[in-house]
């Protein structure tokens, strides 16, 4: 299965109504303000996501709820540079399914390693730590994934 770039195309119907052919996707266009909303509803399925798998893992809600929150706040606020750096390199392009893929498997080794330090800061166990910071990250790649195409499809909707 070959992923096809996606790109804002439209044409004019007979009634001169403009229909897109393809759904486009983020682009330089994304205000602060939209990248900020995303990064608040993406934050919020994640930090949902570390607790579950860290509290399945340690069955300790505390220190569930350690991982899930300090690692989200962390994460929001180096993920905000993310993003705003990445829309800042796409200059107005399109990005295609492949470059959304490229984006969250960087943003996931990012996440990664600071899951796995900051697990095991909270835990001591580095066993612990390696194990809910892959585990997370496999889950998280697929949501992040889904999340962010959806994204782009509703917001090119409005454009």
């Amino acid at each position: 299965m070959e992923l096809q770039e996606i790109k804002i195309d439209q044409t004019q119907s007979e009634n001169s109504e403009t229909i897109p052919e393809q759904s486009p996707s983020i682009d330089k266009k994304e205000s602060f303000f939209l990248t900020t909303i995303r990064l608040i509803l993406w934050r919020i399925i994640a930090t949902t996501t570390s607790i579950l798998v860290s509290f399945i893992l340690t069955k300790d809600i505390s220190k569930a709820l350690s991982i899930g929150i300090i690692d989200n706040l962390i994460k929001m606020i180096i993920q905000f540079f993310y993003e705003r750096i990445w829309i800042y390199f796409l200059k107005g392009e399109t990005e295609s399914k492949m470059l959304t893929c490229i984006r969250v498997v960087i943003w996931r080794i990012i996440g990664i390693a600071l899951t796995i330090l900051i697990a095991f800061i909270i835990t001591g166990s580095i066993g612990d730590a390696i194990s809910i910071g892959i585990i997370d990250h496999v889950i998280k790649i697929i949501l992040h994934f889904l999340f962010e195409r959806t994204w782009i499809y509703y917001f090119s909707q409005k454009n």
